[in-house]
């Protein structure tokens, strides 16, 4: 139930004005410190519990930040002069 929880507050956070990293990071930290906690409380049998919740939380959002960032557009480079450059001067010759 606990973690029914954790996801519809995490599909509710999802709909905020963040940027799309804030929002994989947030998504990565909560899936991360979920799957840490269940880990933690398997393999210490619930003594490491909180720990395996921060770990998994801490790489979850570095994780999600870093995939966000890569699945988002990225500016395009600036177009090159279209202007171009002034024709040179023709010296006459006065005779």
């Amino acid at each position: 139930m606990k973690i029914l929880g954790l996801f519809v507050i995490a599909a509710l956070l999802a709909g905020c004005s963040c940027t799309p990293v804030q929002q994989g990071a947030l998504m990565g930290s909560l899936v991360g410190g979920a799957a840490g906690a269940l880990i933690g409380a398997s393999v210490t049998h619930g003594t490491a519990t909180l720990k395996g919740a921060g770990i998994g939380a801490a790489v979850g959002a570095a994780t999600g930040a870093l995939i966000a960032d890569s699945m988002s557009p990225k500016p395009c480079p600036p177009a090159p002069c279209a202007i171009p450059p002034p024709m040179p001067c023709k010296k006459t010759i006065e005779k």
